[in-house]
């Protein structure tokens, strides 16, 4: 490769535009997960998934969102509650939910150490915790023959955290 050849290269790589690259490896990543337009839909907006460089930045962003989403619905449990204050059976269901969505939260959160480390094993264990705990939410209201007002929320809670093991599984074995 000529000196010129060289210099052109450097220079296309230097002013490739990054986001180009982080579009590319949102896709990429997504398209091997489970629920790829959600995880498109969860990554493309956050300017943090952009800067990532590799699998797990992505990784990173995605229990962020996913965590905010579960104290998203965790506030949304104690609105509805208020609501149908009137109706105990709901109220009791709707308490159980809000402490199983804080413990997914805090499941989430606490994941980050384990990640830092690269404990994948123990990140998928507090991932699928978390995920159960959106079941027992909506177990309870089954035992109880009861509708779930949260169903299509704790439904896309369930699928982000598909999501997370889904791009987890792409990240090299140690």
């Amino acid at each position: 490769m000529t000196p010129i050849s060289k210099l052109l290269v450097l220079l296309l790589f230097t002013l490739w535009p990054h986001g180009i690259f982080a579009n590319d490896l949102i896709a990429s990543a997504c398209d091997r997960t489970t629920y790829k337009a959600l995880c498109r839909e969860i990554l493309e907006p956050d300017p943090e998934s952009h800067e990532a460089t590799d699998v797990l930045g992505l990784v990173r962003v995605a229990i962020k969102n996913t965590g905010t989403n579960a104290t998203q619905l965790r506030d949304y449990v104690t609105q509805v509650a208020e609501r149908n204050n009137d109706d105990n059976v709901l109220v009791e269901c709707l308490r159980d939910c809000y402490d199983n969505y804080q413990n997914a939260a805090d499941q989430l959160d606490n994941s980050f150490v384990p990640l830092q480390s690269k404990g994948y094993k123990d990140v998928n264990k507090m991932v699928i915790t978390a995920k159960k705990d959106a079941d027992s939410c909506e177990e309870g209201f089954k035992a109880q023959h009861r509708k779930s007002p949260l169903i299509d929320l704790s439904t896309t809670f369930n699928r982000l955290c598909s999501n997370i093991l889904g791009l987890m599984n792409q990240l090299p074995k140690h």
